[in-house]
């Protein structure tokens, strides 16, 4: 989850670079996913849009713009997991100018399937539930 939350942090700093195949971003960020990930791809989308408005994230208070923690993982196939993550997010989003629109943060329960792709673990699916508390955890801080 490290590569992903280091990919997802650089995009979120630079969401234009979403909608440029040739970023190194984009690229590292699409490295984390199985080819064709329609999670991926929601995500970029979304990105890309926010970025063509001007838009970027800067860190909040916790200093870092989002963390992700495994806490459980559930073999499914031979080479396919499913886990638990609890997903800390923290920032604020900026206008072209520099100007504060928004700040978030929180911790949140998610869920994902992974698969192992020729020597490397892939994300196939990563999304947020809701169903448990991941704050009574040891969830990223």
């Amino acid at each position: 989850m490290g590569r992903y939350d280091a990919a997802t942090n650089a995009l979120l700093a630079r969401p234009r670079d979403a909608a440029d195949p040739s970023a190194s971003t984009m690229g590292a960020y699409l490295a984390v996913f199985v080819p064709g990930s329609a999670f991926a791809s929601g995500a970029l989308a979304s990105w890309a849009h926010e970025g063509a408005q001007g838009y970027s994230y800067q860190p909040g208070s916790h200093g870092r713009l989002v963390a992700t923690q495994v806490t459980s993982v559930e073999p499914v196939a031979s080479n396919t997991v499913g886990f638990g993550v609890c997903v800390a997010s923290s920032f604020v989003i900026v206008d072209g100018a520099g100007h504060v629109l928004e700040s978030q943060g929180g911790i949140a329960a998610g869920h994902g399937v992974a698969v192992h792709v020729e020597g490397q673990w892939l994300l196939r699916d990563l999304s947020l539930t809701g169903s448990r508390d991941c704050s009574a955890e040891q969830g990223p801080r």
